[in-house]
C-alpha cells in the first residue's frame, strides 16, 4: 500500500484490516498532510483499522525534507486503531541526532491516529572526555606548583 499521490491521502470508507506481511509506504515531505506536492502521506479510514504485528511501515523522506525534533506525523487516522506491532515494524530514515517514537493518539472527533514523532537523541558523553579533562587539570596544577617552587 502506498497512500497518496506523492505525497497525499488515501481515504477508505469502512474498515481496514492489514495483515499477511503487508508493507505500507509513506513519504515525509513536510509537516502538514500531503497535498500532492508537499507534506506527508496519510491513510484515512472512516471505520476501524486493524494492523497486524507483521505489517511493515516503510518511511522515506521526499523532496529534500528532513524531520527535526518535535515533528509529528499522523500516518494512519481511523475511527479506532488496533495496532499489534511496535517501532520494530518501522523502516525509518536515518537522521543524525534523531530517534523515533510511535504512539496511538486521540485526534479530532474521537478518532485515533498512529503517530510517528521525531525525538532529539541525546549525544552520549564519550568516556574518555572526563579522563582528558582530569589530565588537563592535573597538568595545570602541576605547572602552578612548579612556578610556586621557583
Amino acid at each position: 500500500i502506498a497512500p497518496g499521490n506523492t505525497p497525499g491521502v488515501t481515504s477508505i470508507v469502512g474498515s481496514l484490516d492489514v495483515t499477511n506481511k503487508t508493507t505500507i509506504e509513506f513519504e515525509l515531505g513536510g509537516t502538514a498532510v500531503g497535498d500532492g506536492t508537499t507534506g506527508y502521506d496519510r491513510v484515512d479510514v472512516t471505520g476501524m483499522a486493524i494492523i497486524g504485528a507483521d505489517t511493515v511501515f516503510d518511511i522515506e523522506y521526499y523532496g529534500g525534507f528532513t524531520a527535526v525534533a518535535g515533528d509529528a506525523f499522523d500516518l494512519l487516522v481511523a475511527g479506532s486503531i488496533d495496532f499489534a506491532g511496535s517501532l520494530a515494524n518501522f523502516i525509518l530514515p536515518v537522521t543524525s541526532g534523531l530517534s523515533w517514537a510511535t504512539s496511538i493518539e486521540d485526534v479530532d472527533g474521537g478518532r485515533e491516529a498512529l503517530r510517528l514523532t521525531a525525538l532529539l537523541t541525546p549525544v552520549p558523553l564519550p568516556a574518555s572526555l572526563p579522563l582528558l579533562l582530569a589530565g588537563v587539570f592535573a597538568m595545570g596544577a602541576l605547572r602552578r606548583s612548579r612556578h610556586s617552587a621557583s
